[in-house]
Order: structure tokens, then sequence, then C-alpha cells
């Protein structure tokens, strides 16, 4: 008798069909993931470019003139104060005061210098207009300056062979407490405001003017200026 075989039933692996599945989702949640990461990260460097770009809307403000004929409060103090000259820490500053006859140090605002093609000017625009005639004259003066390493030269600028010029910006944080320098005292400036000139004759006589003229008081610093450039051009 022939031998009956059975059929054999395909066996089902259910368990490795299982792990695929679990294989394939956890590649999909790692791929989500990652995505997710990629999208959080072009995000914060688009903030952070966007911020550069426009988030300081501070204005750079760019000195008027030259660098090295900018003073600071705690020197013209020092002169108001008649200290050594050594004291003074603008190597530019300390040199016109040794070596020339007349230097002025104007007071002015320079984050708050207008514009007007037309119309009045202020009382700043006039003695700055004058100002920028005066520099126009400017000779260079290289100063050499020992130090203990090397020698250090500066530049800085006369406006002849007797008379130099500087500045003192009031809107500089370090000069806070500008107008104490200010003399108002009877035959000085007429007010502590700006546009104010300081003129300091063979580094010991001082003289303030102010924005205006005023009763016992010296002529403008607008007035003084016009006489300096008057004197430069005879």
């Amino acid at each position: 008798m022939a031998r009956v075989t059975k059929e054999e039933k395909p066996v089902v692996q259910e368990g490795l069909t299982g792990i695929k599945e679990e294989s394939e989702k956890g590649e999909l949640f790692f791929k989500i993931v990652l995505m997710l990461m990629a999208i959080a990260f072009l995000g914060v460097v688009t903030y952070f470019v966007v911020d550069a770009i426009i988030g300081d809307k501070t204005p750079v403000i760019k000195s008027r003139y030259d660098e090295n004929n900018y003073v600071l409060v705690s020197d013209v103090e020092k002169v108001n104060n008649h200290e050594n000259f050594e004291n003074i820490t603008s190597e530019a500053f300390k040199d016109a005061l040794d070596e020339y006859q007349y230097v002025y140090v104007l007071l002015f605002n320079e984050n708050n210098i207008k514009d007007h093609s037309e119309g009045t000017q202020d009382r700043q625009e006039q003695a700055l207009n004058i100002v920028d005639s005066l520099m126009k004259k400017k000779i260079e003066k290289t100063l050499t300056v020992a130090d203990l390493d090397e020698d250090e030269e500066y530049v800085y600028y006369l406006l002849d062979d007797n008379t130099a010029l500087f500045f003192l910006d009031v809107s500089n944080q370090a000069n806070e407490g500008w107008s104490d320098l200010i003399d108002t005292s009877s035959g000085q400036a007429s007010s502590r405001n700006f546009p104010a000139l300081l003129e300091i004759h063979n580094g010991e006589d001082l003289n303030w003017f102010g924005p205006w003229k005023a009763a016992d008081k010296n002529p403008s610093a607008i007035t003084k200026l016009n006489e300096i450039l008057e004197d430069l051009e005879n």
C-alpha cells in the first residue's frame, strides 16, 4: 500500500516580521527627529543673522575731525586746575601746551549736528562752519613719544606754527560733567553750554567763550573763532 504523504504547511515567521516593522518605525522616528532638529537649528541661525542685520539700530557716530585732536574732560580739568602737564594723558594735547603759544579747545555735541542747507543755523552749526574753514588750513605734526619698549609716533594737526585747536565731544560718555569745566565768572563765558571755547595762552592764562555774548562776559565762541580765522588769513 502506498504511503500517504501529508502536505506540509508553510511556516510563517511572525517574529522576524515584527522586528522588521519595529525597525522601520524606529528609522522613521529617527528621521523625523533629525528633521525637527535641522529646522530648529535653521531657525536659530536665521534669527541671529536677521538680528545682526537689523537688530542694532544705534547710529555709529563718525568723528567730524581728526581723532588725535580730541581730548577728554579729565585732561581739560588738569589745565583748569593748573596741574603739571605731565599728568595729561593725551600726548598731542600735552605737546601742544608745551610747545605753542595758543591752544584752543572747542566743546560741541557730535551727536547733535544738524545740516541745514537753508534757513537759520543754530550757534553750534555756525561755530562748526568756521572750524571747518580753520581745519582746511591744518598743518600735520608727527609727534614721537618715548616708550619703554620702542618709540611711538602720533599725528595731530595745528592751525599754524603758533596755534593748535582741539575738540571735546560733550556727547561722549567719558566726558560726563563737561559743563563744570566752563568758567562763567565775570569776564568769562556767558553760559555753561555748548558751543564753548577755551583759550589757553602760554599754557597758563585761560579764557572761556560761551554760546553768546552777555554783559561783563567774553565775546561768543563764534566771534572768537572768526577772529582766529581772520588772523590766519592775514
